[in-house]
């Protein structure tokens, strides 16, 4: 049935593989010191109560690597994907929010795969002028 509606064949190369999705970062973007850092507080708490199984690690990260705002890093399983990113799509507070996987190619996972919520913000083009495509250097930002 699914093959009657779709191409599920598309795109689709079994001599070069996908690489493994290790998880998923969510960084929720806000301003410090005015409303959008409250609400991020506040969804981030929400996230670890909710999904107490799911979060792997949050943090705070500044203007670094790729980011040119401040935000919360939030590190989910790959597993709890669905149920923690269609949570926060309903409860995203209004903020921007970057949802990448972590395959170890820095470039493609943040410029070619990733998700947003809200209001998409530009990341910096000199962190990711450093990369090569395919390039496997560098944290997972």
């Amino acid at each position: 049935m699914l093959d009657d509606n779709f191409n599920t064949k598309a795109g689709k190369n079994p001599a070069s593989p996908q690489p493994a999705v290790a998880g998923y970062d969510i960084h929720i973007y806000f301003k410090p010191g005015e409303s959008s850092e409250k609400n991020a507080q506040e969804v981030v708490r929400n996230m670890r109560a909710l999904f107490p199984d799911s979060v792997n690690d949050v943090h705070t990260v500044g203007i670094i690597g790729p980011h040119l705002s401040h935000n919360y890093g939030v590190d989910i399983k790959p597993e709890s994907f669905g149920k923690v990113i269609s949570w926060l799509q309903l409860n995203s507070s209004g903020l921007s929010i970057l949802v990448h996987p972590r395959t170890g190619d820095e470039l493609r996972d943040h410029m070619e795969l990733p998700l947003w919520l809200g209001k998409q913000l530009e990341l910096n083009p000199a962190y990711f002028a450093k990369l090569k495509k395919n390039d496997k250097k560098g944290p997972s930002l």
